[in-house]
């Protein structure tokens, strides 16, 4: 039996490696199960995955981060709280 991810409607979630592959598809599915995404990965095909996203309803942030370095992890999870805190604050 398929699951849903119906349960994150209005949620805001963080996604590693959306730009391509499992995290792309990830990305896409909670974008189309009505979520907000917040994405982590330097790669080129960031921004085309986050416009694909927003297509579907998403509010979608891209934030370029390497996931294996810390200093880079703190601006990607400050920036998905201020807009967590946005879409939740209207």
């Amino acid at each position: 039996m398929a699951r849903t991810i119906t349960s994150f409607r209005d949620r805001t979630v963080l996604v590693t490696g959306a730009s391509s592959g499992i995290g792309k598809e990830t990305a896409l599915a909670f974008a189309a199960a009505g979520s907000n995404w917040c994405s982590s990965r330097g790669a080129p095909g960031l921004a085309q995955v986050a416009a694909r996203a927003r297509n579907l309803g998403a509010e979608a942030l891209a934030v370029p981060t390497d996931v294996t370095q810390a200093p880079s992890v703190r601006p990607a999870s400050r920036k998905r709280s201020s807009a967590s805190a946005r879409s939740t604050s209207s």
